[in-house]
């Protein structure tokens, strides 16, 4: 049997390298290049491509650079300019060898602006799918979205801003939870109980074996050889799955509430108790789990993540719960941060808990100090937000009958120049900033006048030079 995955395993901090994608001028990305909007003067906003041109020109990147080497020392983090005549040479040749890149944008009738603070969350794409989007599990570049009556939805999600459909696989009624490992899903379906499924195909899945449940089942982890199902007010099930052909329940419990999600952290499963906040159980033994304690809350806890030694609940109506579990059998409550909306789910990067809320769309919240968790943004989205996960520098969230929608997180870094947010400067930052300046993103502000416009690209240079700490 492979080694599993839990069901957020894949919530991690890895970067990773997006070719830059042209867009619109209205701002919204597409699959093809829009063609230019006139603007009131009669212009037109043509993109920089980092790899050509405007259509008026051929000066490329590379091009700029070579032109400027000969008349200006070069423009380095290390071995930077050091007089201000010899720096205001620079960026004037600068500017010259790039007026041709420059152009076709240099004079705007109005800038497209943006807050001038970093924007944390900005909202990328918006994937249609049948049924009704309930979870979401991502493991490595594919995306997994259980859709109550339409089954289960696969997708590639190598390009998180255009994730393509791979394939569904039809369950028995409504499909709610789903954990992945390798080529095998296990799904949580309310009437089929526990479904095993081959997906390494997407486009031909094939039933592998199925187990039923005492009742509807709504979440599914698998650790090693077992499957830890939640059954709602039956509590949890546990399957043998060695051979997934042929499941076997081995162990049960009955929770004080109505189970309807959980995480599993070594010996110990969190269930998220519905009424009765979030119960912890010892699995240390499949066939006879047993409580170890359980931490109420005052409304409705709906789903949950375990990060080292805290355990973050989406409370429905208290918004989000941050619960000390260093000790299981004695859970403390560390902080509280109220929301709008209702609360579904929650997702935990570094220091930063992102909330999705059916009403409210999705919530980054600093947990930093899990005592005194602090807003940081909020963000709109079409349709109500059922649960979240992480995929890199993207949260992707299950917006029910919206489908899903991709949302990108900004870390917001302190270092202007650093485009691309590596922990570097290189003359890749510079390809970053003609892509963000394509597609309005906080990166091409550099000189923090709430605008994004040509002169932040001399605002680049000095950020580069001046290096960063």
């Amino acid at each position: 049997m492979p080694t599993a995955i839990s069901r957020r395993s894949d919530r991690s901090t890895t970067r990773a390298s997006l070719a830059p994608r042209a867009i619109s001028s209205s701002g919204h990305p597409n699959r093809q290049t829009a063609p230019p909007t006139p603007t009131a003067t009669g212009r037109s906003r043509q993109p920089i491509s980092p790899h050509g041109s405007t259509p008026s020109t051929t000066t490329s990147p590379s091009a700029i650079r070579t032109a400027t080497a000969a008349a200006h020392p070069p423009i380095s983090p290390h071995g930077s300019i050091t007089s201000t005549r010899d720096a205001d040479m620079a960026i004037r040749a600068a500017q010259s060898s790039a007026r041709l890149l420059l152009s076709s944008v240099c004079v705007l009738a109005t800038p497209v602006s943006f807050s001038q603070d970093c924007k944390h969350l900005i909202h990328t794409a918006t994937v249609p799918l049948s049924g009704f989007a309930d979870n979401i599990e991502i493991v490595g570049d594919r995306c997994y979205v259980p859709s109550r009556d339409a089954g289960l939805h696969i997708l590639d999600i190598s390009d998180p801003v255009s994730p393509l459909l791979l394939g569904t696989h039809d369950t028995p009624s409504f499909a709610l939870g789903v954990s992945v490992v390798q080529d095998t899903a296990f799904i949580a379906d309310t009437q089929g109980g526990l479904q095993i499924v081959d997906i390494s195909n997407p486009a031909a899945t094939s039933p592998i074996g199925s187990a039923p449940t005492p009742s509807g089942a709504t979440d599914v982890v698998v650790a090693g050889d077992h499957a830890f199902v939640t059954v709602g007010f039956s509590g949890f099930v546990v399957f043998d799955i060695s051979d997934p052909s042929q499941p076997s329940q081995v162990g049960s419990l009955d929770t004080p509430g109505h189970a309807v999600a959980l995480e599993v952290a070594g010996d110990i499963a969190y269930i998220a108790d519905d009424i009765r906040g979030m119960t912890i159980v010892d699995i240390s033994d499949p066939t006879s789990p047993s409580l170890i304690s359980s931490y109420d809350t005052p409304f409705y806890t709906l789903d949950l993540m375990i990060s080292g030694s805290v355990a973050y609940l989406a409370d429905n109506s208290m918004g989000l719960i941050l619960v000390d579990v260093t000790t299981p059998a004695a859970p403390a409550h560390l902080g509280t941060l109220g929301t709008d909306g209702r609360p579904g789910d929650v997702a935990v990067l570094s220091d930063t808990a992102y909330i999705a809320d059916a009403f409210s769309g999705i919530t980054a919240i600093d947990v930093s100090n899990p005592a005194s968790p602090a807003l940081i943004e909020s963000l709109n989205l079409p349709g109500n937000a059922n649960s979240i996960s992480i995929h890199n520098d993207y949260a992707l969230i299950a917006m029910g009958a919206s489908g899903i929608s991709v949302v990108r997180i900004n870390q917001c870094t302190d270092c202007p120049a650093d485009t691309n947010n590596d922990g570097a400067l290189t003359p890749a930052d510079f390809t970053a900033w003609i892509n963000a300046f394509n597609n309005n993103l906080p990166e091409c502000d550099q000189n923090n006048d709430g605008a994004c416009t040509p002169t932040d690209f001399t605002a680049w240079i000095a950020n580069y030079n001046a290096g960063c700490d």
